[in-house]
C-alpha cells in the first residue's frame, strides 16, 4: 500500500482512503464517508492514518563506569513522557559484517520524530547529558522508521 503525507503533520494517509474522499459528487458524501470507516474498521486498513515511529540510536564507549551510573539512572523517566521505550540497552551483539557498534548500543523507540526530537531537546535530558559526556564517548543520532499501523503501547 502507498502513503502520503497528510499535510504538514506525523499522520500519514493511504492512497485509497484519498481516493474514497476526491470522488463523486457532494450528494455521495455520506457513501464515502461509510467506505472510509469501513476500509479502516473492517479491513485493517487502519494505515489510514499510519504513524511513522523514529529511533534515537547511541553508540557509548565507557570511559568511568561508575560516572555513568547517575545518567542510567535518569535517563529513562526523561523519555518516558515523551512515549519513549529502550528496544536495546546494551547487550552482546552478534557481529556478522564489519566492525559493529563501538561500545554500549542502546536504541529507543518513539511514536513520532516530533516525540523524539521533544524529548532529546527537553530541559530534563538536556541537563543528564554532561553526565555521559564526561563518562565516555559517544555517537547518537535520531533516525525516522518506516510507517506503520499503528503505535506499540509501552
Amino acid at each position: 500500500m502507498q502513503y502520503t503525507p497528510l499535510s504538514k503533520s506525523d499522520l500519514w494517509v493511504s492512497r485509497i482512503c484519498i481516493r474514497c474522499m476526491s470522488f463523486g459528487s457532494p450528494a455521495t458524501a455520506p457513501i464515502r464517508k461509510i467506505i472510509l470507516a469501513f476500509l479502516i474498521a473492517f479491513t485493517g486498513v487502519s494505515s489510514a492514518l499510519a504513524v511513522t515511529p523514529a529511533y534515537y540510536v547511541a553508540e557509548f564507549q565507557p570511559t568511568d563506569r561508575e560516572a555513568i551510573k547517575p545518567y542510567s539512572a535518569q535517563v529513562e523517566s526523561t523519555f518516558r513522557p515523551y512515549g519513549g521505550r529502550f528496544i536495546v540497552r546494551g547487550g552482546q551483539p552478534n557481529i556478522k559484517e564489519g566492525f559493529g557498534a563501538q561500545g554500549r548500543l542502546v536504541i529507543i523507540k518513539f511514536d513520532s520524530l516530533k516525540q523524539a526530537q521533544d524529548w532529546y531537546n527537553s530541559p530534563e535530558y538536556q541537563n543528564i547529558i554532561p553526565i555521559r559526556h564526561r563518562s565516555g564517548n559517544s555517537r547518537t543520532y535520531i533516525v525516522e522508521g518506516l510507517p506503520g499501523q499503528e503505535p506499540d503501547k509501552p
